[in-house]
């Protein structure tokens, strides 16, 4: 069985690239433009394995995605993208994650990366308190 991938991002051409590159390495990766995209493919029965997220968004950003992630019960990995946090704190990304991923980001360091945390998960799962 494939791994599911939820890529959330507002460039249009940063989730085709995803895409491409994510499926080609074996992934099942599902792309969504923003925090609210993302809840509605959870919603409608995509279920991660994991959740890569840029910072800075419009409708709902990936802090309040993660955030809203875990209220949903879902202790789904998180891998958080950014080329600026804006107003965010890299201490209130880290409640969720311990992979900040600064753009630009080169694909092989991407997919080192999601493989890295794909195989920690497996090891040691998440559990929702």
């Amino acid at each position: 069985m494939k791994e599911k991938i939820l890529f959330v991002d507002d460039n249009e051409s940063l989730l085709e690239l995803a895409n491409n590159v994510l499926s080609k390495s074996g992934y099942e990766c599902k792309t969504a433009a923003n925090g609210l995209e993302a809840i509605k493919a959870i919603e409608n029965g995509f279920k991660p394995d994991l959740v890569i997220t840029d910072v800075v968004m419009p409708v709902l950003n990936g802090l309040g995605l993660a955030n809203q992630l875990r209220l949903m019960g879902m202790m789904v990995p998180i891998i958080f993208i950014s080329g600026h946090l804006g107003s965010h704190k890299s201490e209130d990304l880290e409640q969720f994650s311990n992979y900040i991923i600064g753009k630009p980001f080169e694909i092989l360091a991407l997919t080192n990366i999601v493989a890295e945390v794909l195989e920690k998960a497996k090891s040691q799962p998440c559990v929702a308190s």
